[in-house]
């Protein structure tokens, strides 16, 4: 039987194992992708101060990117910017180290709040089928349409895109505002409790502060 062991912690096959992803998998080369709080930084910086304020940048590590996004009273212009930030398919070696995983069977369901397309790619190469709904034994859910009835789960790995995806080109469909985070859809929520419970949830990649309640 073959066996993982990340950080003292040892899974093989017979572990229930869930990840949640965020975006920190993305800030190596070649995705080059920023995370949130990276975002927030740079935003913040181009409106408000020079960003050797030290201040102003203890307060933006504060803030969470969601709720700087909140105040913009353009949802349309603020999809379009994070769409052209994110809209990225160049997987690094820790999207192809997830991807093999997941392929060999040692994860069974991985949910990300990441909208870029790196992920999907690094399974796309591994289960050499195209980026879609059903690719090899991963089901990809991105919008209620993909997500099983009444919230069951098929056999194989689900890939649940939380907060929306890129390619996903319905205006409104990316998640990136506080207000829009507050509770989750009936069916995002059915579907999460499916996909976690009675498993092990290891959390790769999670940029949030640890200043946020």
């Amino acid at each position: 039987m073959q066996v993982v062991t990340v950080d003292n912690y040892t899974f093989d096959k017979a572990t229930r194992l869930s990840l949640l992803v965020g975006s920190g998998i993305s800030l190596w080369e070649p995705s080059n992708l920023p995370t949130g709080q990276q975002f927030s930084h740079a935003l913040l910086a181009a409106l408000f101060w020079d960003e050797a304020d030290a201040q102003m940048i203890e307060l933006a590590n504060k803030v969470p990117f969601e709720n700087i996004m909140d105040l913009c009273p353009s949802d349309r212009k603020l999809e379009a910017l994070v769409r052209q930030q994110y809209d990225v398919y160049r997987p690094n070696e820790l999207h192809a180290t997830l991807a093999k995983a997941i392929a060999e069977g040692y994860v069974e369901s991985v949910v990300t709040t990441n909208y870029d397309g790196c992920l999907d790619k690094a399974l796309s190469n591994q289960l050499a089928c195209p980026i879609g709904l059903q690719m090899g034994s991963v089901r990809r859910v991105v919008g209620f349409d993909d997500a099983e009835p009444e919230g069951s789960l098929g056999p194989g790995c689900y890939y649940f895109k939380i907060h929306g995806s890129t390619d996903n080109r319905a205006p409104g469909s990316l998640i990136f505002k506080l207000r829009d985070e507050g509770a989750l859809l009936p069916w995002k929520r059915k579907l999460l409790s499916s996909l976690w419970r009675g498993r092990v949830l290891f959390i790769i990649g999670d940029s949030i502060s640890r200043s946020r309640p």
